[in-house]
């Protein structure tokens, strides 16, 4: 009976530890399509010969709830990979000199969180731009 109770008890372990591992790698899915930008996840479920939404829908509906060891390998060398090409254009803007370059640097530093702020920022500043252009072309009317 004892032995019974001891079997269970580990595979509780490893089932939790697969479990906290998955949702692990759901995180790094996540913060790698929709913060960083990376990669998306039809790149990834294609990459694991799958369909376009496999992995779309492991990180947001856990269906399935587990992958494979070669999956998730595979999972974590396209993120490397693209991580790795997406510090290119980074760098390249760090070697901006002047208040821009500067205002560059910043924005690197923020944490991911700030990141959609700064993003909806840009957004709104660019729509105020956009509507002060439009009013612009506009003839103005005539005042009698």
């Amino acid at each position: 009976m004892d032995d019974r109770k001891e079997i269970c008890d580990a595979l509780e372990m490893v089932e939790a530890d697969v479990e906290s591992r998955m949702d692990a790698l759901r995180k790094r899915l996540l913060n790698a399509v929709k913060v960083e930008g990376i990669i998306t996840y039809k790149q990834l479920s294609l990459a694991l010969n799958q369909n376009e939404t496999f992995v779309q829908q492991f990180v947001t509906k856990r269906s399935p709830k587990r992958l494979f060891d070669n999956q998730v390998e595979i999972i974590e060398k396209m993120i490397a990979e693209a991580s790795v090409g997406d510090r290119a254009p980074q760098q390249a803007s760090s070697s901006l000199s002047g208040e821009l370059g500067d205002l560059f640097n910043r924005l690197l530093a923020y944490p991911s969180k700030v990141h959609d702020r700064v993003i909806s920022f840009a957004e709104y500043q660019m729509a105020l731009y956009d509507q002060s252009r439009e009013k612009d072309k506009k003839p103005a009317s005539k005042s009698k």
